[in-house]
Parts: C-alpha cells; sequence; structure tokens
C-alpha cells in the first residue's frame, strides 16, 4: 500500500493524493508577502555537537540548509518533501522511495536516487563521524539500493518503527554527493551543501552563522505557506548566551528576533504591540533526572525513592521557571498520545517517607554538616553528572541542592562534563544521577534511547531483561495500539516500579521578534525543539 502520509506513532494513513505537492500552475502565494531584507537572528545555544548538522538532529537552523526524504507536522504525521511518495512491504521490511525529479543542490549537483545513496552510504561508514545517539536511527538497516534514478529502496532485517521519525530529522538530510565526498566533509559547515532554501556561506566559530538565499529552490514541502525561493535575501545567527542581552538587543532594534527569553523578559514583549511573542511546550521526554543503578546511594531502590519523595517539585519549578515551565509528572510529555495522567499528584512531597527509607536503607546518622551517613561513615554524597545545563536548569539543581540537604539530609554535589567525556563517565558509571531532556517526534524513539541495555543513553545503566523486552516489541510493532501499550508499560515500569526517572519539568520553548518578522510561528521546528528559525515563510514587513 502505497502511503504519502504516515504516522506510525498515531496511525494515521492518508490517500496519497490528499497531500500532494503542488504543481506549477497552482503554486501557493502569500498576499502581500516582500521579498528581500536580512533577518537578523539572536540564538541562545551554540550547536553543541559541532558544525556538521547530522549530528545536530534537532536544531532547526540547519533545517535552513539541509532537507530529507520526509517532512514531519506537529502532530506527528510524516509528508512528502524530497521524496513524493513510498510504499511500505507488509512486513515492514522494505521501505520504497519515489523521489522528485525537480531538485537540484546548492552547489549544483543534481539530486536523484545516487545521490540519497551516496549520503546514506557516507553516513553509515567508520569514516564519517557521527556521534553515538545520531546512529541509533541505522540499527536495523541493512541495504540502501539504487532501483532506478528517481527510486531508492532501504531493506531492513526487522521492522523498525522509528525509522520515518529519523527520516524527518536534521540525521538523515540529504547532502550533494561532491561536497559530502571530501575527506573534510565531517567537518560540516560551509563544506556541506544541501536542497534547503538557504546556502550556509559563513561560520564565526561560537560567534554566528550566516546564511544566504538559494533562488533556484522550487520545492517546498506541503507544509509551507508559499512556494519558490525564501523571501528573505539572507539571516545572520548571533550566538548570545545570556537572556536579558538578548532581550536588550531586541528592544533597542539590533536585532529582529530572539530565541529563549527569560522569565523576566517576558513582560517585556508579551502582549506588547511593537513585538511578536510565541511560546510552545518542549521535548518528547521533558527534562528529567535519572538515577544510576549502579551508582553509589541509588543503587538502592530506596534511595531513589527518598529523592523523588523529598521534593516539593510542583512548588519548586513555579518558584524558578516563573511560567515558562510546567512541572512535568512524567517521562512522557503532556501532549503525547503515549501519556498516562495517573501520574498527576501520586508521589513527591513527603519528606517524612523520605526519610524513613532513607532510615530503612541504613542512612541514619548525620555529620556535622548535616549530611547522612550510614554505619561505614560513608556520607550521602550523590554526585550529579551534568552535561551541559540549559535555560533555567541550573537555578533548580541549585535550589534542589539546598532543599535536599535540608528535607533528607542528602548532598548533592555536580560534577560537569562536556558531551565526549560524559560518555566516558557513562562507561565507568562513576556518578548517581543524570538529568537530560530529549527532542524529537517519536516516544519511542526517545525510550529507545534511554532504557534499554545497550542505549546510547541509558545513563541509568540498567540491564532489565522484561525493559529489553517491552523496548524490542514497541520499536519494531508497526500497530500503533499495541505499541502505545509497550509504551505505557515501559513507562510506568521503569518509573513507578523501579523509581528510576524523576521528572522534573517541561520547559516551554519561546521565542520573540519585532511586529516587522511575519510568519514567526513557522520557525519552530515541527513538533519539538527549541527554535533555529526555521526561515523558508518568514518575511520582513519594512
Amino acid at each position: 500500500m502505497k502511503h504519502k502520509l504516515l504516522s506510525l506513532a498515531l496511525g494515521a494513513l492518508l490517500s496519497l493524493s490528499t497531500l500532494a505537492p503542488a504543481h506549477a500552475q497552482d503554486k501557493r502565494v502569500e498576499p502581500g508577502a516582500k521579498h528581500g531584507g536580512t533577518l537578523r537572528v539572536a540564538f541562545d545555544r551554540w550547536p553543541q555537537a559541532g558544525l556538521l548538522s547530522h549530528n545536530n538532529s534537532w536544531i532547526p537552523l540547519f533545517q535552513n540548509q539541509f532537507e530529507s526524504l520526509v517532512k514531519a507536522d506537529d502532530a506527528g504525521n510524516y509528508h512528502p518533501w524530497l521524496a513524493k511518495s513510498w510504499e511500505i512491504s507488509p512486513d515492514g521490511l522494505v521501505y520504497t522511495f519515489t523521489l522528485r525529479e525537480d531538485v537540484v543542490f546548492q552547489d549544483g549537483d543534481k539530486f536523484n536516487a545516487q545521490a540519497v545513496k551516496t549520503t546514506f552510504d557516507k553516513l553509515l561508514s567508520n569514516t564519517f563521524t557521527l556521534t553515538p545517539p545520531k546512529r541509533n536511527w541505522a540499527e536495523f538497516l541493512d541495504s540502501v539500493d539504487v532501483i532506478d534514478d528517481y527510486t531508492i529502496r532501504f531493506g531492513f532485517n526487522q521492522p523498525d518503527a522509528i525509522f520515518l521519525s529519523s527520516l524527518a530529522s536534521n540525521a538523515t538530510g540529504i547532502a550533494s554527493p561532491s561536497s559530502i565526498s571530501k575527506a573534510e566533509a565531517k567537518q560540516g559547515g560551509v563544506l556541506l551543501k544541501g536542497t534547503g532554501p538557504f546556502e550556509l556561506v559563513e561560520v564565526v566559530p561560537d560567534q554566528k552563522f550566516v546564511f544566504k538565499r538559494f533562488d533556484r529552490y522550487q520545492w517546498a514541502p506541503p507544509t509551507a505557506r508559499h512556494d519558490g525561493p525564501a523571501y528573505l535575501d539572507q539571516i545572520v545567527f548571533n550566538w548570545v548566551p545570556d537572556p536579558a542581552v538578548r532581550t536588550g538587543l531586541l528592544t533597542s532594534g539590533q536585532v529582529d528576533f530572539i530565541t529563549t527569553l527569560g522569565p523576566d523578559d517576558v513582560p517585556l514583549v508579551k502582549d506588547n504591540p511593537a513585538y511578536v511573542y510565541i511560546e510552545r511546550t518542549g521535548n518528547i521526554v521533558p527534562w528529567t533526572w535519572f538515577f544510576n543503578t549502579d551508582g553509589f546511594g541509588t543503587s538502592d531502590i530506596r534511595v531513589r525513592e527518598a529523592i523523588i519523595e523529598a521534593l516539593d517539585l510542583e512548588t519548586l519549578v513555579k518558584a524558578i521557571y516563573r511560567g515558562n515551565g510546567a512541572h512535568a509528572w512524567s517521562q512522557i510529555a503532556p501532549d503525547s498520545a503515549f501519556y498516562d495522567p495517573s501520574y498527576a499528584g501520586s508521589y513527591g512531597n513527603h519528606p517524612d517517607r523520605a526519610n524513613q527509607l532513607l532510615d530503612q536503607a541504613g542512612w541514619t546518622g548525620r555529620n556535622a554538616a548535616g549530611v547522612r551517613t550510614n554505619a561505614q561513615g560513608q556520607a550521602l554524597e550523590l554526585k550529579l553528572l551534568n552535561r551541559g545545563f540549559t535555560g533555567r536548569q541550573k537555578l533548580f539543581t541549585e535550589a534542589a541542592q539546598q532543599l535536599l540537604l535540608q528535607k533528607a539530609g542528602i548532598q548533592l554535589v555536580i560534577e560537569n562534563a562536556d558531551e565526549a567525556q560524559g560518555f566516558i563517565h557513562r562507561d565507568k558509571g562513576d556518578y548517581s544521577i543524570f538529568h537530560v531532556t530529549v527532542a524529537g517526534f517519536d516516544v519511542g524513539a526517545a525510550l529507545n534511547l534511554l532504557w534499554p541495555t545497550k542505549g546510547i543513553i541509558n545513563f541509568s545503566r540498567l540491564s532489565d531483561p522484561k525493559v529489553d523486552a517491552l523496548n524490542r516489541q514497541q520499536r519494531h510493532t508497526l500497530d500503533p495500539a499495541q505499541r502505545t501499550e509497550l509504551i505505557r508499560q515501559l513507562a510506568d515500569y521503569t518509573q513507578k516500579d523501579l523509581k528510576l526517572a524523576l521528572p522534573i519539568v517541561e520547559e516551554f520553548q519561546n521565542i520573540a521578534a519585532t511586529s516587522a518578522v511575519r510568519n514567526a510561528d513557522t520557525t519552530f521546528a515541527p513538533l519539538r525543539s527549541y527554535p533555529g528559525p526555521i526561515a523558508y515563510d518568514v518575511w520582513l514587513d519594512r
């Protein structure tokens, strides 16, 4: 059966004709839109995994440069993009894509099936360096074969329910054969050329990106608001890590668009007619603390539960985030189809219970600093492995440090590490708590990273046959109802039964722009992630 749109997560199957790309005679036109100008952006987070877009799966700014075979929308449905249509074999082992014939790369290379294969061959080779989480999509992929000039086939050894999700991300963006075949291609940046509406032409490390319009662009996906080249002449992204400084640049007219406002700055632009302010929910897995099953202290389920019960997260999140985030009760975001509302109010803010559990676990003494000790005189000092706080996470953690000591006699120590060092710590297991959010389109894909024995971000170091079985089944089943039940079982078992997850906050993503910036709502990555922005539909009314 041929699908123009397939959402494995929601089971949405639409007919091939419902989402056909616009034809030349009925191009989408936005009345009144103006062409030209430079969008000046102050953004909050330099790509942590370097300038290779394939290592930055959910960072929208790279979607100005590269495109993928399919496009996701906010509901988690998949649309044609560089592929016109696709077929999935009844056993789920073969995906056959029919490609567009009117696409060219920014360096003049022709887009065709061989170009797609060249990108995938490079991504799958050991010579093209990808950080471990970005290889997850290829786990069951056996072959990538050119059938004819505009038909390509992917073969799997097992059905993979997350494949379309991966195809809709930067992880599998298609680069021109000439650029990706260069020895230095793994550096990314201006070296790689895509099919996107803007070409990256300048990078000043840790300072700025400059994109210019790709004038030959004519293949916008069905989710876009117009056809043809982008409206803007160029986009200049300046990295400004301080939220107050970003807001100051906006209000003083030095930039047009900023990402991630701090709570103190939101009132300056929200409901102010001089600005556009947009707020959206955050990641598919909210910001969550995960406990190391081999960690000092946290190897004991009673200590894990004590941490969970000691904190009044509802009050703490309100005080720290001040409307820019909501207390997350589950490791699955509330607007997900897999969310279970019964988590709300089911735990936390029970310090008496926390102290009883710690007594039962043998942490009955206290040292001069008020930290609990055991019979061996060891202090209950737990190391939180930090690979990078964003937003108000650091403020929250510092407040939680004080409260855990005050309410339960637990000392929390922060150990800072970069991404590479973090994986070294994971292998050593020399920490008690790890924190992370996970972006994306598919909850099952996120849990597949977090929980199985060989999960890439299994910093809980969990190895549980039940977890592995549930995860294996949810990843391989293409039946939506069955998959929903398996994902809920997996989430319940790891959070409720094993006490391995403490969800903290669903952080809201926000942007602000001057009122001259039109279509600012289109600048977010589909579904979830902090904004880039994606600027194809943006135009300046000035």
